[in-house]
């Protein structure tokens, strides 16, 4: 995701960045037709590729300057483009250091823990899960992946930002080495049960000794839910009190941690 985002941002500075190159080169096919022959200093291309590159680079040597009106009005094309680059260049390192620096906090990282807790998605009752989870489990690592949300506001919990029904978002979050995965309802979406179904089911294809416990909000879906590979599911207005009595999986995962 992280690489993702790096490459989506190189590739809108190239769509910006290439235009006004083009731009500048104008500048420097004007410059060099109009003071070829009248300006002593540009004798052939390459005079006026030199002072093109000492101006788009914001040196400014002085030791060609234009004489004639046009001359001066096309160098004034390459000196605004120049100007437009350095802006470029600056916003786009501005934002390459803010993905390196801030990739935990908008969830583009990849989590290389091992044994930890993962939350997939989000809804009304995430927070009050981060809170149990926090209280009951302090000593465990807790992993949030969700789309809804851009940045993470929960303290002590890492965050990877995606659809986690996206393989390569499950790899983020180092699904394979969880020991534990809860998969809440998506109430965004026309059928939440199935879509849950769909995610549980790549959750245990991808990682089979995960205790997985997933989110049921249609009743209707039950038997579904109970021919499937998950391991626990529970209904939506008692997860939070189902969990309380779930402390014999925890104490198994703390069996397998050692």
């Amino acid at each position: 995701m992280f690489n993702k985002k790096l490459v989506n941002n190189l590739y809108d500075t190239l769509l910006l960045g290439i235009p006004i190159l083009l731009f500048s080169w104008v500048g420097l096919l004007g410059f060099y037709f109009f003071e070829k022959g009248e300006n002593i200093d540009v004798g052939k291309f390459g005079d006026a590729f030199w002072w093109w590159i000492v101006t788009i680079s914001s040196v400014g040597y002085g030791d060609i300057t234009p004489v004639t009106i046009a001359g001066r009005l096309f160098g004034g094309v390459v000196i605004i483009s120049s100007f437009l680059i350095l802006g470029l260049v600056v916003a786009e390192f501005s934002a390459i250091i803010k993905l390196l620096t801030h990739k935990k906090k908008y969830g583009l990282d990849t989590y290389k823990g091992k044994d930890h807790f993962v939350i997939l998605g989000e809804n009304s009752l995430l927070a009050g899960l981060i809170e149990h989870f926090k209280d009951e489990y302090p000593d465990e690592q807790l992993v949030i992946v969700t789309d809804k949300f851009s940045e993470n506001h929960y303290k002590g919990v890492s965050f990877i930002k995606g659809d986690p029904k996206d393989p390569y978002v499950l790899d983020q979050a180092n699904i394979s080495n969880a020991s534990l995965v809860i998969v809440l309802a998506d109430d965004q979406v026309n059928n939440p049960d199935a879509y849950t179904l769909v995610i549980s089911d790549m959750v245990e294809k991808v990682n089979r000794n995960v205790t997985t416990i997933s989110e049921l909000t249609d009743e209707s879906y039950k038997k579904l839910f109970e021919k499937s590979q998950l391991d626990f599911f529970v209904s939506e207005k008692s997860l939070l009190s189902d969990l309380d009595n779930y402390d014999d999986i925890f104490e198994i995962i703390r069996g397998k941690l050692g």
